[in-house]
């Protein structure tokens, strides 16, 4: 159940992503959203381990992002739109008690097994080998999609912060 809520709210912050048009409030929106996968993720995996690194990383990248637009748009004041807000907590009203009611219809046994097998995938390799398997479970099935897609989001974030600073066109932002 937790985990429903925390996809309807993933989908929202993505959603208010596109449509918000500051960016410290994309930066807040980012930062609401990497919270809400890391907490996904932890909950999917046999421990949170995982996802706290990985809601480090993505901190930093924000942290690094923050950084560069606050030195570019310093006097830029903060405006909310009432009506999207409105807008927004109307539908997550909306869709929350709908998701509750029909449950089993929406997602079906697929999201339910791929949770049952992670947590039966663990007691299984604990009681088979009495090592610590939950580094090595990182790339097995459950897990190795999200492990690609983390991988292939932080080269494609590598190339975008490659082609915004170019060496050529001197810093970022001049010197008084």
């Amino acid at each position: 159940m937790l985990q429903y809520m925390l996809m309807i709210l993933m989908v929202t912050s993505a959603m208010v992503f596109m449509l918000v048009t500051q960016p410290l409030s994309k930066g807040i929106m980012l930062l609401i959203n990497t919270l809400f996968t890391a907490t996904l993720t932890g909950l999917m995996m046999p421990s949170f381990w995982y996802s706290y690194i990985i809601f480090i990383v993505f901190v930093g990248g924000l942290l690094v992002l923050f950084m560069y637009m606050t030195s570019m748009s310093s006097n830029i004041m903060l405006n909310l739109n009432s009506l999207m807000m409105i807008s927004i907590t109307s539908l997550l009203l909306f869709i929350t008690p709908l998701l509750v009611l029909l449950n089993d219809l929406l997602l079906g046994e697929s999201f339910n097994l791929l949770s049952d097998y992670s947590m039966m995938s663990n007691n299984y390799f604990k009681e088979m080998f009495p090592i610590n398997l939950s580094i090595s479970m990182l790339y097995n099935a459950p897990s190795n999609s999200i492990t690609i897609l983390l991988v292939i989001y932080l080269f494609l974030a590598l190339l975008a912060v490659a082609v915004i600073i170019n060496n050529q066109q001197g810093p970022l932002r001049a010197k008084f």
